[in-house]
């Protein structure tokens, strides 16, 4: 079976990271793990806790296809974990690699948005993370965006990171294009009545 990891921090954003469990779990036959920097349970923004399976010391990236980076307010602040290392060996074993919102910064941090088309919630706000070189590459986009094994997306859009990391596993289909219509309509709405 395909299996993903996600890494969630204390107070994640819990809306990146729902939508593609569901999707991945109910729809799409992948299995989905989760680690905290300890392995001990993290609250997210909404208050619900999740028990990761491991912490981020025990990752066995062997066993994954797909390695994502969750956001949340740990990511702007000097708490954050360093992520680099695994990261780049993420990379180097050409995982799939995708990070929404704040989880953009440590893709930053790390190096591997520094030669690869890449977005997140802005330009400004990737432009001081240290050892991030990257600005030229930085696309401007309300959507997520895939450049070889790398996805970012800003957190206004977890539906097409959704949609984007399960279409890379290999699982595109039209129930996929459904679920992510079904959850993406409201935005359409808006866009008719202006």
């Amino acid at each position: 079976m395909t299996t993903i990891l996600a890494l969630l921090t204390p107070n994640y954003a819990d809306w990146e990271f729902g939508l593609l469990a569901a999707a991945a779990r109910g729809y799409c036959e992948v299995d989905v793990l989760t680690a905290s920097p300890d392995g001990e349970p993290v609250l997210s923004m909404g208050g619900l806790k999740a028990q990761p399976d491991m912490a981020f010391n025990d990752i066995d990236l062997g066993k994954l296809r797909a390695l994502l980076v969750i956001g949340g307010t740990i990511w702007e602040s000097d708490e954050a974990p360093d992520t680099s290392e695994l990261l780049r060996a993420a990379n180097w074993d050409q995982r799939l690699i995708g990070a929404i919102c704040g989880g953009t910064r440590a893709l930053a941090s790390a190096g591997l948005l520094d030669r690869v088309q890449h977005t997140s919630n802005s330009a400004d706000y990737l432009a001081d993370v240290s050892g991030y070189h990257g600005r030229d590459f930085y696309r401007d986009i309300p959507t997520a965006l895939r450049a070889g094994n790398i996805i970012t997306a800003p957190g206004t859009a977890p539906v097409s990171f959704m949609k984007t990391v399960l279409e890379a596993l290999g699982r595109g289909s039209s129930n996929l294009d459904y679920y992510a219509g079904m959850f993406g309509a409201e935005h359409m709405v808006g866009r008719r009545a202006a």
